[in-house]
């Protein structure tokens, strides 16, 4: 009886676990659409060696039922570079530059070769699916604060691997990074005990017919040895 309350036990769900993904990321400030992204690219008379690095990959990956992204932006900065360092203004991820102009950095003209024309230099985007994928967008459109927070919609049909990389052209000498918490949220599939894994997927629970046969199947053993023992040679003596 102990072994089949055990058995139970182990296999019922602690309450209801959704198939939510979690992560904590550092974008670093070098991190393109994918590794050597305008590698060449001439500027002035400074040409990127290298191209950008991979982008940041969160671990999370976006199912068909997930109705959420959230992206929390808890600090840090970068810097790009100008021909004037100490002129280089700290960005936050919405491309807005500190100091004592604070303004955005800029938009780059229709033809710049960036990952996103209609975002501001140092912006933060995401890519969802593989090098290629057309899923892929802004994180902040206003002005980032620490703590604060945005939730994306995934694009229709957008399923796959959640990257986070950075808006610009010469990647190789930028420097600093992005930290965010980023969570998936998918209503829909729930888990068991040890079910949530790290690409937001849920192992699904055992069917509850199935559960209570497993629990069931020692006391139906205990009966069955009783009436054994009632009716066997020895039996009213």
């Amino acid at each position: 009886m102990a072994i089949g309350l055990i058995a139970v036990s182990l296999l019922l769900p602690l309450g209801t676990v959704h198939a939510d993904g979690n992560a904590h990321t550092t974008v670093d400030a070098k991190a393109g659409p994918f590794a050597q992204f305008n590698k060449g690219l001439s500027n002035g008379q400074f040409t990127d060696e290298t191209g950008s690095s991979d982008p940041a990959d969160t671990g999370l990956r976006v199912l068909a039922t997930t109705t959420s992204i959230q992206i929390t932006y808890t600090g840090g900065v970068i810097r790009l570079y100008r021909p004037d360092p100490s002129n280089n203004p700290a960005l936050t991820p919405d491309g807005t530059a500190s100091g004592s102009r604070p303004l955005p950095y800029g938009t780059p003209t229709a033809k710049t070769p960036v990952p996103l024309t209609t975002a501001r230099y140092g912006q933060l985007l995401y890519r969802i699916g593989p090098k290629g994928s057309d899923a892929v967008g802004v994180v902040f459109l206003k002005p980032a604060v620490q703590g604060s927070s945005v939730t994306i919609t995934p694009p229709a049909g957008a399923t796959g691997e959640l990257y986070l990389f950075i808006n610009d052209t010469q990647y190789y000498d930028n420097d600093g990074g992005y930290n965010v918490d980023v969570a998936l949220t998918d209503p829909v599939s729930v888990g068991t005990r040890s079910s949530i894994h790290a690409d937001a997927a849920a192992t699904p629970e055992a069917p509850a017919g199935l559960l209570l046969a497993i629990g069931m199947a020692p006391l139906a053993g205990i009966a069955a040895w009783r009436r054994k023992r009632t009716q066997g040679p020895h039996a009213g003596v």
